[in-house]
This record gives C-alpha cells, structure tokens and sequence, in this order.
C-alpha cells in the first residue's frame, strides 16, 4: 500500500515548527512501541501451544499427509489458521517458534495499516500512540493474546479490508472495494465473527457520494455507492469461491458445515444472557488493571461533542477539511461495537475474544491522545501561556505521560510473566492447571517409544500433544467439547468414537483427568468414558506407561515414564489429577 494513499493533497494547516515537533514526537513512540513489541514478545516466542494453537498446529501437520480439515479432523473454525501455521511451517520448520513468528509478523502489518489509518485521521502522534497501544494489547497476558489464535491472525485482514474500504470511498474505485471484499470474507474464513466487524467496510462504501466530472464537463454529485458494494461483494465472493471449493473437493463438504455451523449454533446457545453478564463482568475487571489506560484515552473521543472532536482532527492532521480516505471517529466507534458483537456472539467471553476490540480500541485511544496533545498545544495552562519555552515543552510532556499511561499499567499488573523464569514459568502462570509444558514431554515420549504409523486416542481435549508426537488421532475428535457439552447430538458424536477407536486399535490412549480438557455438562452422556475405562482394565491389552501427575499445592506437574511411572502408581495409585498414558502390548 502507498504510504501516502490514505491522504489527500490539500493545503497544511500546520506550522512547519509544529510539523517537525510532532514527526519527532511520534518517531520517539514508535520506537518506544518497536522496542516493547520485540522485548515482550522475546518473552512468549517459546511458550508451547495452548488446545486452540495444538488443534490448528495438528490439523497443519496433517495436511502434509493428505489429512483434509473437517473429514479427518472435527474443527469448529473455520480453516485458514490452519493453512497459516502450514506456511509457518513451511518457511521454517514444525516448531513452536515458527507459528509464533509468523503471528508477529501479521501484528506487525496490523500495526502498519493501524498507523496509516489513525495518522491520516488525526495525525502522525495519534496513528503512533495507536501504534504504541496496539503493541501492548496484542500480547496481553490478560486476554491470552500471545497464542497464536484465530482472532489474532483475522486482525490483518479485517483491518486491510477497512482500509481499502476508505481508499475505496477517496478514489471512487470499484477495485479497490472488491480488494475491501477479499480481505473482509478472508477475515471470516479465519473466524465465523469476524463477519461483524467486517461489516464496517460496506457501511464505509455506503457512505462515499462524491464529486467527479461527467461527460459534460461539469463537476455535479455521483452516486457510484451500488457499483462499489457490487465489487466489494464480488472481492469477497473470489476468496470464498476459493475455500468452498478446497473444502468440496476435499470431500468435506457435509462435515465442514456439521462443525462450523450446526455445531456453532449449538455451542452459541449453550451460554444463558445472566451467566454471560456475569463472565462478561469477570473478564472485564480481569483487564482493567492492565488496560485502563487505553480505554481512558478512548473514552475521550467516545465523550466527547463530535463536532469539537473532527474540528480537532482535522487540525492536529494538517488539513483545511476532513478527508474522505481518513476514517472518522464515528466509523471507529462502530467498528468497536461490532467488534463486540464477535466478542459476545457465543456468549462465554473467553480472554482471547476480546482480541477483536483492539484496533478499534488503540485506534480511538491514538485520537483520545492526539486530542489532548492538540489542546495542550493550542492553548496551555494560563500560568505558563505566555513563557514560550515552557509552552513548547508542554505537549511533549503530555506525550511522556500519554505512553506511560498505556505502558506502564501492563508492564506492572503483569511484571511476574514479564519477569518469570522462562518458558515455562510463563506457562504455568498463564494456564495454571493445564498441563501445556507437560505435553511437549509427553509427545517426545510417545514418539521416541512408537513408529510413525502408531496412532493416539486422547480422551481429553489436548490435541498439542498429538503434534508433538507426529502422530495420527484415532478419532477425528482432538477436541472433546462436542462429545460432553449440553448437545442433543452428544451421545450419537459419542458412538461414532467408539466406532473408531475400535476400528483403529490405537497404539496409545491417554487418560486426560484435568478440569478444562473435558468440561462435561451435568447431563452429558456417560458412554464414552465407561467404555475407555473399560479398555484400560487389566487383561485389555493395554499398560499403564507414563503419567502427569498434578501437585496441586506446588501448582506444577510432575511427569513420569515407563517404569517409574507403574511404580508411583503401585505405591500411590493412579491420580485423580493429571494425565493417565497406556500403550498396547
């Protein structure tokens, strides 16, 4: 993208004093935004996959196998995440480090494409407080942003979809809207949701009657809206056409519509309206401590009179009117608010969700602060009005405050993973009891002790493990939510299992006795767990080979193999806590 494409060519309403000021403020942000982006994510790049990065990195490895995603793997997205960890993969190797690269690298587009939208709005301060906000947000502890989830990556093309939506609206140009289409239907075949912050963009188009001279030569108003949103739909209709005909002719047609949406719809009705309020409310004071700051400089732009607001902009911008590239803080506040319907669509308000606020958020914050910094500048405290050099100190001072108020709130409210001892202390105190370090032990074992054609039945929800150990599922659940949820359709998921595992006679089964792998509604059928159980009893053909055995008061887990393993448990028994390994005489 041209880095000047979202501005138009008018006359400056700055100073060139005020000019070079404001460049040399911004620059001393982005630095401090490109410092803390590398710094913290150094801190993450090693931390192993949680369930949601475990399912799309097995799915990744899988492919190369001629695996297809939903016929040979149950997958309630829908697909790209996974056909980005394969490019991850691809550029690097199957590790950890390579999905989290390939992560830092959509935030930093994000990032870019934020900065041109805010900068054009309100100015280069605004676009790099934005900038500086959206490199802290976007690793938060308190909304798990440092795993490599689906929300994460649809960031990029969601917001290059607006974007090209604005250039779309400046230019008149029905190509730059069917590109505003390809990007926003990307977005949704990371995630179902992102359907509704990228609804920004349409209304964007709706909103872009403009002057171009017609055949006469007279310059009158022309509505070109209808054939814009007939390219942007058409842009979209490309990317889909795509995706819908690698899924049928993968032969995954019906499975792919059985998980992302019949199963969807199911999963988004499993959560009443007062026990979301009361997550909704959790999550919230959760964040607070951490990203007060970002939303104080929001709040800002949200409170305050719009007419003052875009008088304001369009000053600290440089320009004698509003430009129609520029996106205006009223389309930010409605990408906020149908961000938050991708937030709250499934009603359980998990961290990452809210992912999906951040660059409308950090972009209103940017304003919030480019707000502020244009008051100080234009008039300052009556006392030091008229002291020239005091004056001129006053908006840098105000720049130093607004980064310390967006930085310093995470840096302390979250200075025990800042400061952990590696990886895995990072780990342990962000998925508390899961045992996601453990698995990376676990699959090195089931690896080095079987073939590659061995395959691993988990009865539980921890598909990393599965890619650590390069092998095949047994069944096509890796995730076993849809088995043990409030579902009409559990039981007859439950049965098709045990139609497979018996088929298939895994090499390895494991045992997952961990809160968060299951979950099982009290109602939930009981068939699956009775008839593993059953397998497992001596004389079945399976012994007991390894176990994660949970030190609940020490918070950690203690893992064992072979030997040691049969001998705790004969000294002990086998855990209520943690992970139970057989293998297959």
């Amino acid at each position: 993208m041209n880095p000047d494409a979202l501005a138009d060519e008018r006359p400056s309403a700055q100073t060139p004093e005020r000019r070079d000021s404001d460049a040399r403020t911004a620059l001393v942000i982005l630095l401090v935004a490109a410092v803390l982006f590398i710094a913290l994510r150094a801190r993450m790049i090693s931390v192993p996959f949680e369930r949601d990065e475990g399912e799309y990195a097995y799915v990744a490895q899988r492919l190369a196998h001629g695996d297809a995603p939903y016929r040979d793997a149950f997958l309630q997205k829908t697909p790209a995440a996974a056909f980005v960890y394969a490019a991850a993969f691809a550029i690097a190797d199957e590790g950890i480090e390579s999905v989290h690269l390939m992560l830092y690298a959509f935030t930093a587009a994000t990032a870019l494409l934020l900065y041109r939208l805010i900068a054009a709005a309100a100015g280069r301060v605004a676009g790099a407080v934005a900038v500086l906000a959206f490199s802290l947000t976007s690793i938060e502890p308190r909304l798990l942003a440092s795993a490599a989830n689906t929300e994460q990556f649809a960031l990029l093309p969601l917001t290059a979809g607006i974007a090209a939506a604005l250039l779309a609206r400046q230019r008149h140009s029905w190509r730059w809207s069917a590109a505003s289409g390809a990007c926003c239907l990307a977005a949704f075949w990371f995630k179902q949701v992102a359907l509704a912050p990228a609804m920004v963009a349409p209304l964007i188009l709706l909103g872009g009657r403009g002057h171009r001279p017609f055949p006469d030569g007279h310059d009158r108003p022309r509505d070109a809206t209808p054939a814009r949103l007939a390219a942007w739909l058409a842009g979209g209709t490309v990317v889909s056409t795509i995706a819908v005909a690698y899924i049928a002719l993968s032969d995954a047609w019906a499975a792919f519509v059985d998980c992302a949406f019949a199963h969807n719809w199911a999963y988004a009705q499993r959560v009443s309206p007062s026990d979301g309020w009361t997550a909704l409310v959790a999550r919230l004071a959760e964040q607070w401590p951490s990203m007060f700051g970002v939303w104080l400089l929001a709040a800002i732009v949200l409170a305050w009179p719009r007419g003052a607001v875009e008088t304001a902009l369009a000053d600290a911008a440089g320009d004698a009117r509003p430009s129609s590239a520029a996106i205006r803080p009223r389309e930010l506040g409605l990408w906020l608010i149908l961000s938050f319907i991708a937030v709250a669509a499934p009603m359980n308000f998990y961290h990452h969700y809210f992912v999906w606020l951040l660059p409308p958020l950090c972009g209103l914050a940017g304003i919030g602060a480019g707000r502020l910094l244009q008051a100080v500048g234009r008039t300052g405290p009556a006392a030091v009005r008229g002291k020239a050099l005091v004056r001129r100190a006053m908006p840098t001072a105000v720049a130093v405050g607004v980064t310390a108020l967006i930085a310093l709130p995470t840096l302390v409210a979250n200075r025990a993973i800042w400061l952990a001892a590696g990886p895995r202390a990072v780990s342990s105190l962000l998925y508390r009891q899961n045992a996601f370090w453990e698995s990376v032990e676990i699959g090195r074992f089931i690896r080095s002790a079987g073939e590659p054609s061995d395959s691993v039945f988990i009865l539980g929800s921890e598909p990393q493990i599965l890619f650590y150990a390069n092998r095949r599922s047994a069944s096509r659940y890796t995730i076993m939510y849809p088995l043990f949820g409030p579902y009409a359709d559990a039981e007859g998921r439950q049965e098709e299992v045990l139609e497979e595992i018996a088929r298939d006679r895994p090499r390895w089964i494991l045992d997952v006795r961990l809160e968060n792998s299951l979950t099982p509604d009290k109602d939930a059928p009981t068939l699956l767990l009775e008839s593993v159980s059953a397998m497992l009893l001596p004389g079945q053909g399976y012994r007991l080979s390894g176990l994660v055995v949970a030190k609940v008061q020490q918070r950690r887990f203690v893992t064992l193999f072979g030997e040691e393993a049969r001998r705790h448990a004969d000294l002990y028994g086998l855990p209520e806590v943690g992970i139970l390994i057989f293998e297959r005489r």
